[in-house]
């Protein structure tokens, strides 16, 4: 079995991916976007199957219908309002299992076997795709239900999970890099401490502001005029922020191999006296 599928299998069962999970899912479905909190429709049309109209110009009702094809109108939103809070809990996990070290399974985890590079990269790989998999899980839900809402043939199908990854995985990148590196410097959640403290910060930006390290805010369904002119900045924040939660752990990394070197020389000292 390999280091990743092992690491992964224990983030999932832990308390904090739980409560994290939970606590994200819940956000989505009272922040309105799990489901959809209505569908765009030009002027003087109505929304059908009774659900809510969200009514645009016949100008914007085009460009999000051949720029958006409907479902990445949606998708913006889901990640605009999903990105906050997948920010402050994604650190939660990663703190917990780092914080471990320090108990019982202290002994296994700085045993040599295994390189630190391995080890932490394996670890925060695993923390990462477990916080994108309930993400994935609402995408495809989500998917299916503006195929149903739009009609299979209006839709872009892979909208969901292209705004994913390339609006949000930045974002876990960045808190499971946190998370991880003050719990391997201190064994305490200091990183997830900082992350809040980030959020508390950020919770006044404009509704349009793409360039945000901690999360970029698009708080429309539609308005793609604005985001294709910020489609630049966002770029550029979100490579800004993906390099920052690497460096991150590639910091943890250097933190785990000093721990494990002054547990190893610990340990044959011990044996020598």
């Amino acid at each position: 079995m390999s280091l990743c599928w092992m690491e992964f299998q224990r983030v999932c069962r832990s308390a904090t991916y739980i409560v994290a999970v939970t606590a994200l899912v819940l956000f989505a479905y009272f922040q309105n976007v799990l489901p959809p909190p209505a569908l765009v429709v030009p002027p003087g049309a109505e929304a059908s199957d009774g659900l809510a109209a969200h009514t645009v110009s016949e100008e914007e009702y085009a460009l999000v219908r051949d720029v958006d094809r409907f479902s990445g109108a949606h998708a913006r939103l889901f990640c605009s309002r999903l990105g906050p809070v997948l920010a402050l809990v994604s650190a939660l996990p990663a703190a917990e299992l780092f914080m471990r070290d320090r108990r019982g399974v202290r002994a296994a985890v700085y045993a040599r076997e295994a390189s630190s590079w391995k080890l932490a990269g394996c670890r925060c790989a695993a923390l990462s795709a477990a916080m994108l998999l309930p993400v994935m899980v609402m995408a495809a839900t989500l998917t299916c239900v503006s195929a149903t809402d739009y009609g299979l043939g209006n839709v872009d199908l892979l909208a969901y999970f292209k705004y994913t990854l390339l609006w949000l995985l930045p974002t876990v990148l960045l808190s499971v890099g946190a998370g991880a590196l003050g719990a391997a410097l201190s064994g305490l959640p200091l990183g997830v401490a900082a992350m809040f403290f980030w959020g508390w910060a950020a919770r006044s930006a404009p509704a349009f502001c793409y360039g945000s390290l901690f999360s970029p805010r698009h708080e429309a369904l539609g308005r793609t005029e604005a985001f294709l002119q910020g489609a630049a900045e966002l770029a550029r924040g979100r490579i800004a922020a993906a390099l920052l939660g690497l460096a991150l752990i590639a910091l943890t990394v250097l933190a785990v191999e000093w721990k494990r070197k002054s547990v190893y020389a610990l340990r044959v000292g011990s044996r020598t006296a």
